[in-house]
């Protein structure tokens, strides 16, 4: 009798950290869905930001040259990118983390360039089993710091 009750205390232990575990760590085919999404948004195609951004998007813009913070909604960021002064020009993505959490996800990145540099956040929402972009916050600096 002893014996079934500890095989049932480390069955029930053991079904514990797999579903603990399982829960936290997201499959690797949702972080790759994730990172497609964040490349969607940073090829600045405005067609494809119109089903890639959450109806409520909404993005900062700090830029340490200016000492200046610029925020933009769904609308003014497609307006900035159709008429070139967003992602006008060649840069080079760094996806430094992605971290999802059942129907949410952030993820730290890089834009660089020879000149400048964008490190920044995205968050994503998953709505009817798409991603979206919900939010963005990016920092420009120099690209020699």
């Amino acid at each position: 009798m002893e014996f079934i009750k500890r095989v049932s205390v480390i069955v029930l232990i053991l079904s514990f950290s797999v579903l603990t575990f399982g829960m936290v760590n997201p499959s690797p085919s949702e972080e790759t869905t994730v990172k497609s999404t964040i490349e969607k948004f940073e090829n600045n195609d405005s067609n494809t930001l119109n089903n890639i951004l959450f109806k409520d998007f909404s993005f900062v813009k700090c830029n340490n040259f200016t000492k200046s913070q610029t925020p933009l909604t769904r609308g003014e960021y497609i307006d900035m990118v159709k008429s070139g002064k967003i992602g006008a020009w060649k840069s080079k993505l760094n996806i430094n983390s992605v971290d999802v959490q059942n129907n949410t996800a952030v993820a730290k990145v890089e834009l660089l360039d020879t000149r400048v540099k964008e490190s920044g956040f995205i968050t994503l929402l998953k709505v009817d089993g798409n991603w979206q972009i919900l939010s963005g916050v990016y920092t420009l600096e120099s690209a020699n710091k």
